[in-house]
C-alpha cells in the first residue's frame, strides 16, 4: 500500500487493530497514539521507512524498464537501418 505519510501510516495501522465506527475514528486514534510507547512509535517507523524503500525501489524498477525497453527499440532501429 502506498502511504502519503507517517500519519497516513499510522491511521491504517490503528484502523487493522480497531473496529471502530468512522464518526469515532479521529477520537480513537488520539486515544490509541497516546498510549502507545516511543519504542512501539520507533519499530513503526522503521516499518514505515521499509515500506517507503519498497515503493521507491519499484517505482525505479519500473523507471528501468522503461529505459532498457526504449534502448532496446533505439538499438533495433539503428540495426535495422
Amino acid at each position: 500500500m502506498i502511504y502519503k505519510d507517517f500519519d497516513d501510516f499510522l491511521m491504517s495501522v490503528f484502523t487493522e487493530e480497531t473496529n471502530l465506527l468512522d464518526d469515532d475514528i479521529p477520537d480513537g486514534f488520539e486515544d490509541w497514539i497516546v498510549e502507545q510507547d516511543k519504542e512501539e512509535i520507533m519499530r513503526l517507523a522503521d516499518i514505515y521507512g521499509m515500506e517507503k524503500n519498497r515503493e521507491g525501489f519499484a517505482e525505479a524498477v519500473k523507471i528501468w524498464e522503461k529505459t532498457l525497453s526504449n534502448l532496446r527499440e533505439e538499438i533495433d532501429n539503428a540495426t535495422s537501418n
